[in-house]
């Protein structure tokens, strides 16, 4: 049944932006990427009801723009580097949250990112790497608060240092082809390396700064092997380590590390040219690991975790036609 409405609200936003765009490439080695943006953000909101006036909320527009630079050290061996300023507006979930207020102080997220990295690739792609440094600065970073009663809302606090690291490794230990029983062999890797900080935040008598960002780990790294064979039976294996969560701002409680492990094998049937069929069977978190996701943060009464499965089996039958 219907029940009655508990709260309604008129909620209009407006974003527009102007973009302009300069690149160049000298002698086939250098590129150069120059960029600018204005943006404008504003929202208009009041009640239901036709008769009453809408509010506005106006922010001032915000330059936003980019330095980009590349340089071919080899065929094979790319460096690159990169300035920018981002700007973040709040969304509506975040302007009006399921505690069914309009949070006409919440402030956009902006900051500046500073990045460079390196790319090395085989001529025929059987190796490549892509690896970056990063160092952000975030002004006005909205984080999550829950109400007693587990209705959401938004703040702004000081701001947040982000520092990381990102490496993606692709390697083809047996490269395609079409003889021999097995016919590809891959080794994939990527870590993520992610030391956020929150600074100058203040939260009452509480002082924050210097605390992990909440709901990051620090590190994540994904590891994958997957092998085909002339039969067509092919097996893949992929390993998961995601490390400590803090799940509020204090740093108070965290989340324990977990590894996640997935075997998935079947068997490709090539049963003629009009279609072919496809069985599989796998089996998801191996090591039975007692793990959580989608972590409410900041969670009042100590309510952070939502339990994930422990180790379960799937299979499943696939014809493409």
């Amino acid at each position: 049944m219907r029940d009655t409405l508990q709260s309604a609200n008129r909620l209009y936003v407006q974003q527009y932006f102007f973009f302009s765009r300069f690149f160049v490439d000298i002698l086939k080695r250098l590129n150069i990427e120059v960029a600018v943006s204005i943006n404008n953000f504003q929202y208009k909101f009041g009640p239901r009801q036709l008769t009453f006036a809408l509010t506005s909320r106006k922010f001032n527009p915000q330059l936003m723009p980019k330095l980009a630079l590349s340089y071919k050290i080899t065929d094979n061996f790319i460096a690159r580097a990169s300035l920018s300023r981002g700007f973040s507006p709040p969304t509506i979930d975040e302007i009006r949250s399921s505690d069914n207020i309009v949070n006409t102080r919440l402030q956009p997220e902006n900051g500046w990112n500073y990045e460079t990295g390196i790319r090395m690739r085989q001529r025929n792609n059987r190796f490549w790497l892509d690896a970056l440094v990063f160092n952000y600065h975030l002004k006005d970073a909205i984080v999550r608060r829950l109400n007693p009663d587990d209705t959401e809302y938004f703040v702004n606090v000081g701001g947040t240092k982000q520092f990381g690291f990102e490496a993606t490794l692709s390697a083809w230990i047996i490269e395609p082809r079409s003889s021999r029983f097995i016919r590809e062999l891959q080794l994939r890797n990527s870590y993520t390396l992610s030391q956020f900080t929150f600074s100058n935040y203040l939260q009452g008598s509480n002082d924050y700064s210097g605390n992990l960002l909440t709901g990051v780990p620090k590190k994540v790294i994904v590891s994958s092997l997957s092998v085909s064979t002339s039969p067509g039976i092919f097996l893949s294996v992929q390993h998961n380590y995601t490390a400590r969560i803090p799940l509020n701002d204090a740093n108070s409680v965290f989340s324990k590390a977990y590894n996640l492990v997935q075997i998935k094998a079947g068997w490709h049937i090539n049963t003629n040219k009009k279609y072919n069929l496809e069985i599989y069977a796998g089996v998801d978190n191996l090591l039975n690991e007692e793990y959580s996701l989608g972590n409410d943060l900041n969670a009042i009464g100590g309510r952070y975790f939502n339990p994930s499965p422990l180790r379960n089996f799937f299979g499943g039958l696939k014809m493409a036609f």
